[in-house]
């Protein structure tokens, strides 16, 4: 018996150490790929940019130079951001030795030491983009960059022969970039693209000393900005009964008692029902995460890995930030895709919610469909993500 619990514990630990990434040969590379995104990108967003053009270096041999992160303050709920950003080098977010197990990469102002122009910059924005063949100056990361030519071509990312024929480009700098990755391709990439070790460590430090080797359910339950934004979209906005619902049905399932709760809910009333009926224990911030942008951004890292380090998972639809967790548990951490969903619809109050259904055996590395609490009618949306297509405008 004791053999027995002493196995489970260990397994269930396994699961709470990240997975070293695969090793592979690192191809010959010749010239630079950098990017930079439009201003009100939010920080795991840019990381899926990361990863769009990651992809792009490797099929076009090029070093990628990574930009600084951007930091930004929320002013309102409704998703407008304090216009001074806070800028930090990727290496402080990132594990950019693990990055560099995948493919060559260096960070801008390293890339600026030693060349301090780009050959071309290409605006990938629609409008007040204007073409140079002469030298100017440009904004590029919140830093201002010569430029040898500049190009408007917002699709040039996009076609890959053409890139191929702009070989003899020593360095191409695009800007004003809306590149996403789709899950299917970003799971790829994503056991190489992983936080600093100082977020899993922070993240392993506090599950070690709040659970111990107790199993425990983590949440996402996005509000804020989303209680406009999302306000039309069926399942994706859950009250507090309703996140109380899907955590007990999850819970009796699998037995767990303990849960995690993530969120960015400032609704005193709501966290009290919440915290009255779950019990969730949460991570508070540090001092510091008032005043730096940078400390919040580290916080939300060390949430995100929390939650890929729990033995279940419970996200909000359509959320980046729950992406971020499903992606960083199946390729970080190397949970089954089953083991995480996202709240849905819920059946009748006076039914309980069916657990979630569990996903088709996904191909290897490739994410599985979100499982659908209750069959509903699709919508334009949903057959939208579900063709992984977009058209993005401003």
């Amino acid at each position: 018996m004791k053999t027995a619990l002493l196995l489970l514990a260990t397994a269930a630990f396994a699961q709470r150490v990240p997975v070293e990434p695969p090793l592979r040969p690192l191809q010959l590379v010749e010239g630079y790929l950098l990017f930079d995104v439009v201003f009100h990108e939010q920080v795991n967003k840019q990381r899926r940019a990361l990863m769009f053009f990651l992809d792009l270096a490797l099929k076009l041999k090029r070093t990628l130079v990574l930009p600084r992160a951007r930091v930004l303050r929320r002013t309102n709920l409704r998703g407008g951001f304090d216009p001074k950003a806070e800028f930090v080098r990727m290496g402080e977010l990132l594990n950019l030795s693990a990055l560099r197990q995948l493919h060559p990469v260096m960070e801008l102002e390293d890339y600026l030491a030693e060349h301090a122009e780009f050959d071309q910059h290409t605006s990938m924005g629609h409008g007040g983009c204007v073409s140079n063949d002469a030298p100017s100056t440009v904004e590029f990361s919140g830093l201002q960059v010569r430029a040898v030519k500049s190009t408007c071509e917002p699709m040039l990312p996009h076609q890959l022969p053409a890139m191929i024929k702009l070989h003899h480009v020593k360095s191409i700098a695009f800007s004003q970039s809306v590149n996403q990755m789709h899950p299917a391709q970003a799971i790829q990439l994503r056991p190489w693209v992983r936080f600093e070790q100082g977020v899993y460590d922070a993240a392993a430090a506090f599950v070690a000393k709040t659970f111990g080797t107790e199993p425990f359910v983590a949440i996402h339950w996005r509000r804020t900005d989303f209680l406009t934004a999302r306000q039309t979209q069926p399942g994706v906005l859950q009250s507090p009964a309703e996140l109380m619902r899907h955590a007990r049905a999850l819970m009796k399932q699998h037995g767990v008692t303990r849960v995690y709760l993530a969120t960015d809910n400032t609704d005193g009333g709501e966290m009290a029902r919440v915290n009255a009926g779950l019990q969730p224990t949460r991570l508070e911030p540090p001092a510091e995460a008032a005043e730096s942008l940078r400390a919040r951004a580290v916080h939300a890292n060390v949430e995100i890995a929390i939650c890929a380090m729990a033995d279940y998972f419970l996200g909000t639809q359509t959320s980046s930030f729950s992406l971020a967790i499903t992606e960083e548990r199946q390729a970080v951490f190397g949970h089954a895709a089953a083991t995480g969903a996202e709240m849905g619809l819920l059946p009748s109050p006076n039914q309980p919610p069916s657990p979630p259904s569990p996903p088709s055996p996904p191909s290897p590395r490739l994410p599985a469909s979100p499982p659908q609490t209750q069959a509903t009618a699709v919508s334009p949306m949903a057959r939208i993500a579900e063709g992984g297509r977009f058209l993005l405008f401003d």
